[in-house]
């Protein structure tokens, strides 16, 4: 398994916070830039695991805010090369678009901003937090954003962490 990170416009220290507080495998990749279309995304992905039909890497995507735009775009063109992906998690990307034919999941930093991201896609499962938390503190701090999750063909919602949330999904055995 691989583990894609793909943050958005924000001081470079808030993700090494992230990847400090997740306790994750190391990312193989740490997409740069900002490119809307995911081509670039999905050129850095092919340089490390080659042709992604016989790539033996089951991509997991972790993506904030504005970097969700090229995940999701690179994720597809991935999926549709042949790529495997395990999950696709968008961290507070309010205002994108997120559907496709692999599992994704989102994370909002408080209930208005999860509610409304679900008119644009709904995906496999969500975590808001609550209370809400600044939308940095989201990536910088998920430890201590404290909301619910849900997996949606499951009816409950379970009290979680953020990090809680992302490290299941990113578990290799995870749904």
């Amino acid at each position: 398994m691989a583990i894609v990170i793909c943050p958005g416009f924000h001081p470079p220290s808030l993700t090494d916070c992230f990847l400090e507080r997740m306790d994750l495998p190391a990312p193989q990749v740490i997409c740069t830039g900002f490119p809307l279309d995911g081509g670039s995304h999905f050129r850095e992905w092919v340089k490390i695991w080659g042709n992604p039909e016989r790539s033996a890497y089951t991509i997991t995507v972790i993506s904030y805010s504005a970097g969700s735009v090229g995940a999701i775009a690179a994720s597809w063109l991935w999926h549709q090369a042949g790529g495997q992906i395990q999950a696709l998690i968008a961290v507070d990307a309010w205002g994108v678009v997120l559907t496709g034919p692999f599992p994704i999941y989102r994370l909002s930093h408080d209930y208005f901003t999860h509610w409304s991201s679900s008119l644009l896609g709904t995906g496999d499962g969500g975590f808001y937090a609550d209370p809400g938390v600044d939308h940095w503190q989201l990536w910088r701090s998920p430890h201590q954003a404290i909301g619910y999750r849900q997996i949606y063909h499951q009816t409950r919602w379970e009290k979680t962490t953020a990090r809680d949330f992302i490290q299941s999904l990113s578990d290799p055995l995870s749904p």
